[in-house]
């Protein structure tokens, strides 16, 4: 049931509502204006700049205001998504680490499964989040990296919209680090200060961008790439590279490096953390068992209350 007041707020909030009402308040206001001139100044000319002047001013500040709105209301979604993702994590991670779940007890092949899955709801999720930021249809896609020989290649693991078609066959590898692949190069980048990534708000007109998937043009016109990694040592540099977390959309000047890019990267971290628990990179000797007994103990105390 949708309250009366907030169908009406609704509707007053509505841009094209609010550039309407321009329309006819801004002439209407200006013509008042006009008509209570002094005598001396009153002529069909200087009545006519007036109520333009004005009444372009006013579309010009419902515009305005119109366009804060509608992105503030696309921001305030955004809140929506992010608890969602949390909560795709924890319940995969409690369903299958808790005691109450079947820990240790998930063949690999179980674990891989439930980890394409997860990755895949996720990205369903930051999509929505980036097509409300942009106003625009997103693609978020997961790229895992391997090494094959002396080569480090990637390869999609995970992607939002599955019934978008981009003709890849499963398992189809991208190179990286040899100028074949600019996105996944320049996202591997250390940067001081802030997050390593790639962005390019009109790969269209990137006369430097490379691709090695044939027909790309066809796919995405803008797309930011961050790695989903924990640098250990700069210097060295010591790394653990899982893969990289990919934004892109059909439409040019929609995304952007700042905001956008800080969305991204925090998603890739968060990232990094789930993948790390759920193949065992993380892990606290003893703890597991220690749980465990405190939380027997738990409900035998409270069977014998």
């Amino acid at each position: 049931m949708i309250r009366p007041a907030k169908a009406a707020s609704d509707i007053l909030g509505r841009f094209s509502v609010q550039v309407a009402a321009a329309l006819v308040i801004g002439p209407a206001f200006a013509w008042l204006v006009a008509a209570v001139l002094p005598e001396r100044i009153h002529s069909p000319f200087v009545s006519a700049v007036i109520v333009s002047v004005i009444g372009f001013l006013g579309m010009a500040v419902a515009i305005g205001v119109g366009i804060v709105n509608r992105d503030n209301g696309r921001l305030k979604t955004c809140g929506v998504d992010i608890h969602a993702i949390n909560h795709i994590y924890r319940d995969a991670l409690s369903g299958l680490l808790t005691v109450q779940g079947h820990a240790g007890r998930a063949t690999r092949e179980e674990r891989l499964a439930l980890e394409q899955t997860v990755l895949a709801h996720v990205c369903e999720k930051i999509a929505n989040l980036f097509g409300n930021l942009t106003g625009r249809k997103c693609v978020v896609t997961v790229k895992l990296a391997v090494v094959e020989g002396d080569q480090l290649y990637c390869f999609t693991w995970a992607r939002s919209h599955t019934e978008i078609y981009r003709e890849e066959a499963p398992g189809t590898k991208y190179s990286l680090l040899t100028r074949r692949n600019t996105g996944f190069d320049e996202a591997l980048e250390l940067r001081g200060g802030r997050p390593s990534f790639f962005f390019s708000p009109d790969l269209w007109a990137d006369k430097n961008y490379q691709n090695e998937r044939d027909g790309w043009q066809r796919l995405y016109r803008s797309a930011i790439v961050v790695p989903i990694r924990r640098v250990f040592d700069r210097q060295k540099p010591r790394i653990d590279l899982i893969g990289l977390l990919c934004v892109d959309t059909t439409s040019a000047n929609r995304l952007n490096c700042t905001y956008c890019v800080e969305f991204l990267a925090a998603f890739a971290d968060q990232m990094y953390n789930f993948l790390s628990i759920l193949r065992g990179y993380y892990t606290l000797p003893g703890e597991v068992e220690k749980a465990a007994e405190a939380r027997e103990e738990k409900g035998q105390c409270a069977a014998g209350e």
